[in-house]
């Protein structure tokens, strides 16, 4: 009997009373293929990325119109990172690490470029002309510096720079 599973979940931060980003890291565990999208009221940027760093795929205020929540799960069913504007436009904090825009080698920002277009690691390796091991590498150091756990929290950290 094949045992079939889900491949995107959709949780209101506020079913599971403030564990978030124990949620995500159980999940993620648990069915590393799963894409996990949350949906609630708050606007705070920097939990927001936080849940995004822990693993989950989007964060949508249940404020915004359904064809936007839509178009969000389906951007996440394809593979992307959704973050409403509203929160990518919120002011970055003033203790926010600056060091880290520099910390990256050119070739790590090559990768998290591609990273935030979606492309795999054979993508990555094949556009770079690297091996695909060394984009492995890249991606470890990259998470480092940007003090992320995976590739939506690298993407994350995309969206936070550029604002």
């Amino acid at each position: 009997m094949h045992r079939q599973t889900a491949n995107l979940i959709i949780i209101h931060t506020d079913v599971i009373n403030g564990q978030c980003h124990t949620t995500v890291r159980n999940l993620r565990l648990a069915y590393p293929r799963l894409r996990i999208v949350f949906v609630g009221q708050g606007q705070e940027r920097m939990k927001i990325l936080a849940l995004i760093s822990a693993g989950a795929h989007a964060y949508v205020l249940e404020s915004m119109p359904m064809d936007v929540i839509a178009k969000a799960v389906r951007m996440v069913a394809a593979g992307h990172v959704y973050l409403p504007d509203s929160v990518a436009d919120l002011a970055i904090p003033e203790h926010a690490d600056d060091r880290r825009a520099g910390a990256l080698t050119r070739r790590q920002e090559q990768v998290l470029h591609l990273l935030a277009e979606g492309a795999s690691n054979k993508d990555i390796a094949h556009r770079l002309n690297l091996a695909e091991g060394t984009i492995k590498v890249h991606l470890s150091g990259l998470f480092k510096a940007l003090g992320v756990h995976s590739r939506a929290g690298a993407v994350a950290s995309v969206h936070a720079r550029a604002y």
